[in-house]
Order: structure tokens, then C-alpha cells, then sequence
């Protein structure tokens, strides 16, 4: 294999000085609820910086040694590493049936098993990173997708460098006030804590008269990217895209506001909502793309039940709206108690028609309402941004003119 351009070196340099500054944690609360959640969460803490100075201190290494890259037609390796996460998954599913009692079996044996699966699993994550890397970064090039700059300067570089990590990123604490729906604070936990450990987290924080709840992350864009392995192929091409363009979106106006909060200086929600669907949407188009480039031909094709399906009794996606749209009206009313109440007793619903949300509250639809077009949420981005991208010639058009926008104004008269 050729040895790593200059011009990639120093690019991936640049981008490994740059980038951190996204990651740090942000918040708008006073001093006194800061020292007091703190010394809550302290021994639960997921230290960010820590972890970015090992992993820089890998990518730095790597940048100037003389390892081959992968190519993107290795994709074998990322189907095989897949292929025993899912086995990594069954053992870990068959171990806590057994510790838990709902059925008897061989703890050793499930135990040896898993231990060799981990070590296979080991042995291919590098290569499987470097895969996905070369095939993302490959991907986003023929969609003219380079870097932020690429219409200014006509740069056929990427920007930043795709580099990604398949592990289980770090879970997060989100807390709202009680008396509407936003995002307070959030802080980044160890991803080993137990339930138990979740549940007495969360009741001692609301001790503090906040909503607060532990949410699992599919991938944080710190650099490199968190990318969770346990989900499958598609959700870590999907994730991997979308935090790669949280990346790409700190360098355009949009994203800048957005990495702002996070070292911060707090601006509308929107700023929020409008970077999260934005890169969702992306993410999903782009990834399609790699899974039918790159592995379509390693899977059967999903066949149709053939038919017409009846048309489902429970609608989730409207009973979401409805239930976030009474909560703000209760919560607008200073009915704080009720609202609470009320959200309780639609999750008890919830889980009667088989949806089973641990926590229905204020921080639930604070942390997902970032995203227009998840359930719960009522907000024309969503569709302005999809009107934007059927108007769009290109996908690498329509990335670039939604990430200079930053406010939903201006979007919605380009949609418009």
C-alpha cells in the first residue's frame, strides 16, 4: 500500500488540534446546582478529556507511522466483526437470564464462550474501523462531499478526517427544570452502570427539583467518533455518518452555534433540533449508500410479507405529539405535579400496547426533542428540511446550504 500523503498528515494533524473543543460539557445552570450535581454524579463521571487523550495520543501515533490503510473492499472484515457482536450479544443476553433465574444453563460454559468471542472481536476492531473509515470517506467523496470549505477553496480533501471508534460510548445524563422542557445540563456517565445504579442517580438528582433521566447514546462526535458496536452494521453506518457531519457541521455556521452550547453560551433550542435532524437525515441517505455499495450482496434481501398489512390499532408516533403537547400546556399552566403525573400514566399506556419506556418525564422530551422528527415532537424542521432536500440538485448541495442556516426562518423560506 502507498505511504500516508503529507497533505493527510497534516490535515488529520489540524483536525486532532482542533476538534476537542466540541466535546466539552456545556450548561446554563448557577454555580450552587453545578457543585450540587456534581458531587452527585462525581462517582459515576465519564471523563471526556481523559478519553480524548488517549485516543489522540493513538491517532497521532498512527499518523506518523507507516501502517497500510484499509481499503473499502475489505468489507468481509467488518461483516465478520458484526457477525460476533451479535454472538457477543446472545451470550451476554444468555448469562444474564441465568444469573437473574429466569433459566437454568451452564454459567461457565456461556462465560468461556463469551471470552472467546471477545477476543475474536479484538482482534478485528482496528481493521473494522479502518474499513468503515475508508468506506465513509470514499462515499462522501463521490456525493462531492469534501469539506467545509470545498465551495470557497475547491479543496478535494476531507475534512475532518474520517476516524471512528466501534465501542460502547459513554451514557448520559440529561436534566430539565420541572417546569418546561429543556435541556438544563447533561453529563457524560461510565457505560457500566447498573439499573439499580441508574435509578438511585436519577431519584437523588431530582432531589435537586430538576426532571432527570440516564439515556443510552448510539455515538458521541468527540474525535474520534464514538460508534456503539452492539447494535448492528446498519445502525454503526448510520452513526458514523452522523457524527462525522457534527464534525463537518462545527466549521459551518449552523454547526458553530451548536459547539458554542457546548462550551457554554447556550442559544435557542432550535439550534439544536435544527443540527440533530439535519445530520440524522444525512446520515441516513449516506449510509443507504455504503450498505448497498459495500454489503447488500453479504445479506438476503428482507422479503415482503406480500399483502396488504392492516393498518395498526395503536398509533405510537401520535400518541407521542399528543402526550408532549399536553405536558407543555400543563407545564405552561404551572401545573408541574400533574404534568408528572399525567406523563406516568401515558407510559403505563405505553408499555399496555407494548412500548416499554423506562421513564416518561421532562428531561425524556427534552433529550429527544432535538430531533424533529422523532415521536413527541412538533416542529416544522423536519418537514422544511426534507422540502429543502427535494429541491436540492445534489446531496452535497443540500449539506452545504442547510449548515449555513441559523435559524429556522431562513430555512423555512429556501424550503418554501
Amino acid at each position: 500500500m502507498p505511504r500516508r500523503s503529507l497533505s493527510y498528515k497534516l490535515t488529520l494533524t489540524l483536525s486532532l488540534l482542533l476538534l476537542p473543543v466540541m466535546v466539552a460539557g456545556g450548561c446554563r445552570s448557577n454555580a450552587t446546582f453545578d457543585s450540587r450535581l456534581g458531587n452527585i454524579v462525581s462517582p459515576y463521571r465519564f471523563s471526556i478529556f481523559k478519553w480524548e487523550v488517549k485516543a489522540l495520543s493513538q491517532e497521532i501515533d498512527e499518523v506518523f507511522s507507516d501502517k497500510d490503510k484499509a481499503t473499502p473492499d475489505q468489507a468481509r472484515v467488518v461483516v465478520d466483526y458484526f457477525d460476533i457482536m451479535s454472538r457477543i450479544n446472545a451470550e451476554q443476553q444468555a448469562i444474564e437470564a441465568i444469573t437473574s433465574g429466569i433459566k437454568s444453563g451452564d454459567l461457565s460454559a456461556h462465560q468461556d464462550a463469551l471470552d472467546a468471542l471477545e477476543q475474536q472481536r479484538d482482534a478485528l476492531t482496528t481493521q473494522a474501523e479502518r474499513v468503515l473509515e475508508s468506506q465513509l470517506r470514499v462515499t462522501l467523496n463521490s456525493l462531492g462531499i469534501y469539506n467545509p470549505l470545498d465551495s470557497t477553496l475547491n479543496l478535494t480533501s476531507t475534512f475532518p478526517p474520517v476516524k471512528l471508534r466501534l465501542q460502547e460510548p459513554p451514557k448520559l445524563l440529561v436534566v430539565s427544570p420541572r417546569g418546561n422542557i429543556s435541556r438544563l445540563t447533561t453529563v457524560t456517565l461510565n457505560n457500566n452502570l447498573s439499573l439499580d445504579n441508574i435509578s438511585k442517580l436519577e431519584d437523588s438528582v431530582s432531589g435537586l427539583d430538576v426532571s432527570a433521566l440516564v439515556v443510552d447514546l448510539g455515538g458521541i462526535a468527540t474525535y474520534p467518533s464514538f460508534v456503539a458496536n452492539r447494535y448492528g452494521l446498519r445502525f454503526a453506518l448510520s452513526t458514523a455518518v452522523e457524527e462525522w457531519l457534527h464534525q463537518y457541521f462545527f466549521f459551518r455556521p449552523l454547526g458553530f452555534r451548536y459547539g458554542l452550547e457546548s462550551l457554554g453560551f447556550h442559544g435557542p433550542d432550535y439550534i439544536a433540533t435544527m443540527n440533530e435532524t439535519l445530520a440524522g437525515m444525512v446520515s441516513h441517505e449516506v449510509a443507504d449508500i455504503i450498505y448497498d455499495t459495500y454489503y447488500a450482496s453479504f445479506y438476503p434481501p428482507v422479503s415482503s410479507s406480500g399483502g396488504d398489512s392492516a393498518p395498526p390499532t395503536f398509533n405510537f408516533n401520535s400518541f407521542m405529539r399528543n402526550t408532549r403537547l399536553t405536558v407543555d400546556s400543563m407545564l405552561a399552566q404551572g401545573q408541574i405535579t400533574q404534568a408528572e403525573a399525567y406523563m406516568e400514566q401515558q407510559r403505563l399506556i405505553l408499555a399496555s400496547h407494548g412500548y416499554l419506556i423506562r421513564k416518561l418525564n421532562q428531561a425524556f422530551f427534552a433529550f429527544y426533542g432535538s430531533y424533529a422528527d422523532q415521536p413527541g415532537f412538533e416542529n416544522p424542521i423536519a418537514d422544511n428540511l426534507k422540502a429543502l432536500r427535494a429541491k436540492s440538485a445534489t446531496l452535497a448541495a443540500f449539506v452545504e446550504q442547510a449548515s449555513g442556516f441559523t435559524n429556522p426562518d431562513e430555512l423555512a423560506r429556501a424550503a418554501g
